[in-house]
């Protein structure tokens, strides 16, 4: 029993195409693959793309090389994630309305237009979700990205090649067990540091050792941040100790 025709397939690919293009440039802004794509964007908030994100954790207003390549393998990364969506989302779509055209020709009833438009806002509508997802996620990445990277360059400027780091925490109900296992030390008070290089770069998976520039999960509050020597903690707040001293030293129990 024939489905829907190929002009159909088509329109149905036009509609996601512009949904994602809307989408992807009010996240991405204007790289090479929406240069010559024409998308209007009506909005009352601020357009704030993952490389504005970057650059406000970086704090800098010019990027060294190697900044500027982190940032175009992060623009590269969620535009991959936001390609692999679109073709998920236009390939189930155009499955679901393909078989209920068929379907409903083999009862011998002609398709409804209201059901078609019902499954097209449906498949959308959950687009617009898993975008939601990808954009926050990614978000959280950039700006903690560009705030690693600004870590990165203090520490050269104190001469520091592997620098002091800890996560900066809201505590409240919403804070999970799994930032609080990773951020703060055994007293439940003191912010754990960790060395950069123990930092992982990938997304999280609960349970494993080490916590990751990007966050432990969608939503996570907590703020990568530098601690130069000589400084630690007391009663859980930064305060300077002495010349020489070293936090990360004194919570592993070496020589401080």
């Amino acid at each position: 029993m024939a489905g829907i025709s190929n002009n159909s397939k088509d329109a149905i690919g036009k509609i996601v195409e512009q949904l994602f293009d809307r989408m992807g440039h009010s996240l991405l802004g204007n790289i090479p693959a929406f240069r010559n794509k024409k998308t209007i964007l009506f909005t009352s908030n601020p357009i704030m793309t993952l490389a504005h994100l970057f650059m406000q954790g970086l704090g800098a207003y010019r990027t060294l090389p190697k900044e500027e390549e982190a940032m175009k393998n992060m623009l590269s990364t969620a535009h991959d994630y936001l390609e692999a969506l679109k073709s998920r989302t236009k390939a189930r779509l155009t499955e679901s309305v393909d078989s209920y055209v068929q379907e409903a020709r083999a009862r011998g009833e002609t398709p409804s237009e209201t059901e078609i438009k019902n499954r097209i806002i449906g498949a959308l509508g959950k687009a617009k979700n898993d975008m939601r997802t990808i954009a926050e996620a990614e978000s959280t990445k950039a700006r903690n990205l560009g705030k690693a990277m600004n870590i990165a360059r203090v520490g050269a400027s104190l001469g520091v090649s592997d620098p002091n780091v800890f996560f900066v925490m809201i505590k409240d109900k919403s804070t999970c067990d799994e930032c609080k296992r990773l951020h703060l030390a055994e007293d439940g008070v003191t912010p754990r540091v960790w060395k950069m290089s123990q930092l992982g770069f990938s997304y999280h998976k609960k349970g494993e050792p080490n916590p990751k520039v990007c966050g432990l999960h969608p939503h996570c509050r907590c703020t990568l941040t530098l601690l130069s020597p000589g400084f630690g903690f007391k009663n859980g707040i930064v305060s300077f100790i002495h010349e020489g001293y070293d936090e990360y030293a004194a919570q592993h129990g070496e020589a401080a």
